[in-house]
């Protein structure tokens, strides 16, 4: 009887801990959700907007920078600056009277009278000087200023013309003692007539030197079209860009001379290049014509690596950074989503089949300065529900478009960029390239954190004709997709190729690789880790066959690698370009006879023109940006790893270095989770329910 008693009290004691640790199992489930709920905030969605909005009041996950920046009506003239200042064609005034000394030496002179504005822009003009007015110079010359009270930051203007020889145009940072006789201090870009070579720089105090300047090399037919050319101006550094292409970047920080310092005269002057030369007769009048005077203040320029690093660069960050488990907000994919319209007076297509991705793109014809295009959603949203807005672009037949990103609601524009600052490079011609804009860097009214939006448009930053330009994908997002390696196949993997996998009975063959290509390097440090070295030149390339079918079920394609380029073929040995030529080495996937491919995949536009250099890079590529449209059935029977067709067989890259290649699924979102999570936690109740009965039986009959 004793131990009969005994055995029923360590019984009950048992069951009692059961109940205790079950409870305590339901304690950290119930915090864990609490923690879940408060970390997915649900904006304020007060607003003060005019326009009668129904909010869609779904979860916000992301957070935008914020300024100030005053509600516009969408006219596409005008830009919008994030110190409530917008600089516009409006503001300037030229200047009419003798300035004799450098850079200028020419009598000023506006044949069209004051604050003239064509729909094709502001002319300045050069002339011959026949009379007294031009105080006895032989020839006229044309210059707006801007004079306000300016600082670091971005200054930009668009120009078109320049064709005849012995002339230039003078774009000038200059503080108001610049015009203090030979004591003169600028920053310049000058871009000399009839030729595609300029002259960038900055003078202090009436000298300049091989340190201080550079000549830069523009790209051919720049006279005909619109050029946007750029200064960026800081305490560290000055870069000059033509077209969102860097030509020059003096990192004035480390250098033994001094830079003028704010407040700035912005200044544009076209005039003859020298003061004895010529110019034909015939060639005069000679026009050229400004539009879009743009300021940025350096504040309004974040940037994830520091305040000052204004340069345009790709956005690594979406690929390395935070990643999400949520699926995109697709507005285009092939079709337009029902929860979106497509708008613009002008041409657009939302099925061509001319310039294509997959099946179909968007096609909208920017033929003059009012054309645009709208994607406007059915119900507004916060701004900051989203981190990323994303879309893939072509140029077409034609490169070089220089267009304006509006977030928009209703009629008015609520913030712009330059989309150009987004693209390395700017548009290419017939190739797609991905565009990533951080959504924080649309500034924002600091009075209204929780802007609302319905869409956003898309419109040419000058009035000239730029022919088609085409879009695909279009989405919002929260970066790249988070992706599993737990259940991954390996491919290439810790020194070895996957030659047949235990779960998946999965081969892969090195098949008709050509070149130089090494699956046993060991020259770039991995450690014990054997390496893939391919040497990237036209004779070379990689071929991985799928042996045993296709393997589309699977959702993206991971690589590990790095970039070593050939310092021969980054700067081409040019002392004209000094903006480094990217890397060009396309990704395809096989079809399933593992001969053909899909359309390949370019990395560095991939990436936002640049890829990065000499560091270990991760890279999940879903199959639907490799141009393989799995999702109505398509097989994919390999990878090949190429360089583009078209280039120059002679030419070497460099290396690529590849760690890992493999196979993966996307991470399951934290409400499957907790869906997975939950019917376990039932099984374990239903289980201990079980054992609790029958505990509680045995004890009766013990009793």
């Amino acid at each position: 009887m004793k131990y009969k008693k005994l055995f029923i009290l360590l019984l009950s004691v048992l069951l009692l801990s059961s109940f205790i640790e079950f409870g305590n199992c339901n304690k950290q489930d119930s915090d864990d959700h609490g923690k879940l709920a408060l970390e997915t905030k649900v904006p304020d969605l007060h607003s003060d907007s005019n326009v009668p909005v129904s909010v869609d009041e779904s979860d916000s996950e992301s957070n935008s920078g914020s300024s100030s920046v005053s509600h516009e009506k969408i006219n596409g003239r005008d830009i919008i600056e994030c110190n409530n200042t917008a600089v516009s064609l409006s503001v300037f005034e030229y200047r009419e009277t003798s300035i004799d000394i450098n850079p200028y030496s020419c009598a000023l002179k506006n044949p069209f009278g004051k604050n003239t504005k064509l729909s094709k822009g502001s002319p300045l003009v050069i002339d011959k000087c026949d009379t007294a007015d031009c105080f006895d110079h032989k020839y006229s010359c044309s210059e707006i200023e801007i004079n306000q009270d300016m600082g670091y930051g971005s200054y930009s203007i668009m120009i078109k013309g320049g064709r005849v020889s012995n002339t230039k145009i003078y774009i000038s940072l200059e503080t108001d003692s610049s015009t203090n006789g030979k004591e003169y201090s600028n920053v310049f870009f000058k871009i000399l007539g009839n030729t595609t070579m300029a002259h960038v720089g900055f003078t202090q105090n009436g000298e300049r030197n091989e340190e201080t300047t550079a000549k830069v090399q523009l790209d051919k037919g720049f006279e005909d079209t619109m050029t946007n050319y750029t200064i960026l101006y800081t305490q560290f550094s000055l870069a000059f860009f033509a077209n969102g292409k860097e030509l020059k970047n003096f990192q004035t920080l480390y250098m033994n001379v001094s830079v003028i310092t704010p407040p700035i005269v912005y200044r544009v002057l076209y005039s003859v290049e020298n003061y004895n030369g010529k110019v034909s007769a015939s060639n005069l009048p000679s026009t050229i014509y400004v539009q879009d005077f743009d300021y940025l203040p350096g504040p309004c320029i974040d940037d994830e690596e520091g305040e000052v690093n204004f340069i345009p660069k790709p956005y690594y960050d979406y690929y390395v950074g935070n990643c999400t488990t949520k699926d995109a907000m697709i507005i285009y994919n092939g079709t337009m989503d029902a929860d979106w319209d497509i708008l613009g007076p002008t041409t657009i297509s939302p099925n061509n089949t001319d310039v294509k991705r997959l099946e179909y793109s968007i096609s909208c014809a920017f033929n003059y300065g009012k054309n645009y295009l709208r994607f406007k959603a059915k119900k507004p949203f916060p701004v900051d529900r989203h981190r990323y807005l994303t879309f893939w672009v072509n140029g077409g037949n034609k490169s070089g478009q220089t267009l304006w990103v509006h977030l928009a609601l209703g009629n008015f524009k609520i913030s712009t960029i330059n989309l150009n600052d987004y693209i390395l490079g700017g548009i290419k011609k017939k190739q797609w390239s991905k565009i990533i804009i951080p959504m924080k860097k649309f500034q924002l009214r600091k009075e209204k954190p929780n802007q609302l939006m319905d869409g956003f448009m898309i419109e040419p930053t000058h009035n000239q004709y730029m022919d088609r330009v085409f879009f695909d994908f279009v989405a919002f997002s929260n970066g790249s997709r988070c992706v599993s390696t737990l259940n991954s196949l390996p491919i290439f993997k810790n020194g070895r190729m996957n030659n047949k996998d235990p779960i998946e009975q999965e081969s892969f063959q090195i098949k008709n690789s050509i070149g130089n290509v090494d699956f046993n390097g060991q020259r770039f440090g991995t450690g014990k880790n054997i390496t893939l070295e391919y040497q990237i030149q036209v004779d070379s390339k990689i071929q991985i066959n799928f042996e045993n079918g296709s393997l589309e079920t699977y959702d993206a394609l991971n690589f590990k690698f790095q970039y070593i380029p050939d310092t021969d073929y980054v700067f081409s040995g040019s002392t004209f370009n000094n903006q480094p030529n990217p890397l060009r080495l396309e990704v395809c996937l096989l079809t399933s006879d593992g001969i053909a491919t899909y359309t390949c995949l370019d990395l560095s536009s991939y990436v936002g023109g640049l890829f990065p250099t000499n560091k270990w890079f991760t890279l999940s590529i879903p199959w639907i940006d490799l141009s393989a449209n799995v999702i109505d059935g398509a097989k994919i029977g390999g990878i090949l790893i190429k360089c583009p067709d078209d280039m120059d067989a002679t030419i070497h890259q460099g290396s690529l270095v590849i760690q890992t290649i493999e196979l993966v699924y996307f991470r399951l979102p934290e409400k499957e989770k907790l869906l997975d999570s939950f019917a376990i936690k039932s099984v374990q109740l239903n289980n201990l329910f079980y054992i609790t009965i029958l505990s509680i039986s045995t004890i009766f009959l013990l009793l």
